[in-house]
């Protein structure tokens, strides 16, 4: 009895593993990928509010869209912005979304109405990679 709750411990602890390394990836480890793969920022902080539903539409789309963007967050009220602000402005109307392709030579704002539209954000993700 004890192996087996041992073992489902060890599972449980594997796939809670693998879903908060999904949404992982750093802006720096992004921007190396960017050649093979266009990827979505999303800018937000802990005291915006609602920023959990803007999350949770985010995440929606990277589960669907992850074989065509890679996807990170920043929360610019940690310490995982100061990569990113020591190359690139952050700008005051939060949460929103930054795409960049061909190695960031090219980028594309969404607007914070469709951030939080899972089928808006989904679109606009598609027509930028056409």
């Amino acid at each position: 009895m004890k192996k087996k709750l041992s073992i489902l411990i060890l599972f449980l602890a594997m796939i809670f593993s693998s879903i908060n390394n999904a949404y992982s990836m750093s802006f720096e480890q992004a921007i190396n990928a960017s050649y093979s793969k266009p990827f979505a920022t999303l800018f937000y902080a802990n005291w915006v509010d609602d920023y959990e539903n803007y999350l949770k539409a985010f995440r929606a789309v990277s589960s669907s869209l992850n074989k065509s963007f890679n996807f990170v967050e920043i929360n610019i009220s940690t310490e995982d912005v100061k990569y990113y602000n020591s190359k690139y402005p952050i700008y005051p109307n939060l949460p929103y979304v930054i795409m960049y392709k061909d190695g960031i030579k090219k980028s594309r704002h969404v607007p914070t109405s469709c951030i939080a539209d899972v089928s808006c954000l989904s679109e606009k993700l598609r027509t930028f990679i056409q």
